[in-house]
């Protein structure tokens, strides 16, 4: 737990509701700039949850936090448009590479709860 809100950043969930994540295909989006080991915590946390899709987009950081991501998770779709786009755009940009029927946007410093992203699943399958 870091302290904020009861949030655990490492901590992997056995969650059947997890599995409701990817059947409802709920695809995440990250945008990146200069993170630093937040990027790490926050897709880690993700992965965990069983988002169908994860896309980072990185506004071009110099601080290691994309060598560190494709080291760590080298399965995870990584777009790098070579500029900063500015946070709108490269969300966008994100968006278009899913194919999942949902999109959750997110900072990187997104601490994930356990079963976060199976509650959204169950929201948008109740209330579309």
């Amino acid at each position: 737990m870091d302290g904020r809100a009861g949030m655990s950043t490492t901590e992997k969930v056995d969650d059947p509701r997890c599995g409701a994540v990817a059947e409802r295909g709920i695809a995440v989006v990250i945008v990146n700039y200069e993170s630093g080991p937040a990027l790490g915590r926050c897709v880690e946390g993700l992965q965990s949850e069983g988002a169908a899709e994860l896309v980072v987009v990185d506004n071009g950081s110099v601080d290691g936090s994309l060598d560190e991501l494709r080291r760590r998770f080298p399965d995870v779709e990584v777009l790098v448009p070579g500029r900063n786009l500015g946070y709108g755009a490269a969300a966008n940009r994100g968006v278009a590479a899913t194919t999942a029927p949902s999109v959750l946007v997110c900072n990187p410093d997104l601490e994930v709860r356990p079963g976060a992203l199976a509650d959204l699943a169950s929201v948008l399958a109740d209330d579309p």
